[in-house]
């Protein structure tokens, strides 16, 4: 019954779809360039199976969680009201701004999961739920040593658009690191495991200039697709992404 409420719901959002304004959003830069292409240039999406959805209203429900046992264990926190009695977390940095590269001016808008201070300084608080079995590979990269390399690679490159909203975060609100929580939604645990050592933990980034050049690259790309109305570049045959995009029947590519 939840499940066919959700897929009416889903179905419905489809008919009344209306033309996005053209803003390009920190977390679907990393995608494929023609999907951010046909969702900006206002082509109807395939609707989302309720099961799916349901999966993203509970990564919202995990990032309040996380923001309440921070607050509740004396972390500084800012940029957030939190409502004492529905339990609701509101973000209050948001962004919109005006960018230009390689001749191209386009909007870059969004917001964040918060503000943290960590060692004395102010960061961006970013928090990335997932299942168990994802957040263990990366703990135990981030045990090995090797987490960046894992995020920017592993598991199809599916984890790189993690640093690439980061990247973006930073440039746009000018500060110099993001505090990256990774949260179990299993077993919910928060940060990073050490098992060795105990050590508990979230994740500095600092600015990477190769990847915000990459993802300016992108932008600037299919903003000027738009303009001319060209699709720009798929991802290559293959991708992960494929099979998942809404936009799957309006670009052909099953």
């Amino acid at each position: 019954m939840v499940y066919d409420y959700l897929d009416a719901q889903n179905i419905l959002e489809v008919q009344n779809y209306r033309k996005p304004s053209v803003r390009f959003r920190p977390s679907e830069l990393d995608d494929c360039p023609r999907k951010i292409f046909y969702r900006l240039g206002g082509n109807r999406p395939m609707a989302v199976p309720g099961k799916i959805s349901l999966y993203g209203q509970d990564g919202d429900i995990s990032h309040d969680s996380v923001r309440w046992l921070m607050k509740n264990a004396g972390v500084e926190l800012d940029g957030l009201e939190f409502d004492e009695t529905t339990g609701a977390v509101r973000e209050l940095v948001s962004f919109k701004k005006d960018w230009e590269h390689k001749g191209e001016h386009f909007v870059i808008s969004g917001r964040s999961d918060g503000l943290v201070k960590v060692d004395d300084e102010w960061m961006i608080l970013e928090i990335k739920s997932m299942d168990g079995m994802k957040w263990r590979y990366i703990n135990e990269a981030w045990m090995k040593g090797n987490l960046m390399e894992y995020l920017m690679t592993g598991n199809h490159g599916k984890y790189r658009k993690f640093l690439v909203q980061c990247e973006v975060s930073m440039r746009v609100l000018g500060y110099e690191h993001v505090y990256l929580v990774f949260k179990d939604r299993s077993m919910c645990q928060i940060g990073c495991h050490h098992e060795k050592t105990g050590e508990i933990t979230g994740i500095v980034l600092s600015r990477n200039d190769e990847l915000w050049n990459d993802t300016l690259n992108t932008m600037s790309m299919v903003n000027k697709a738009l303009r001319t109305n060209v699709p720009p570049m798929q991802l290559v045959e293959g991708s992960y992404q494929c099979g998942i995009c809404e936009f799957r029947d309006t670009c052909g590519r099953l």
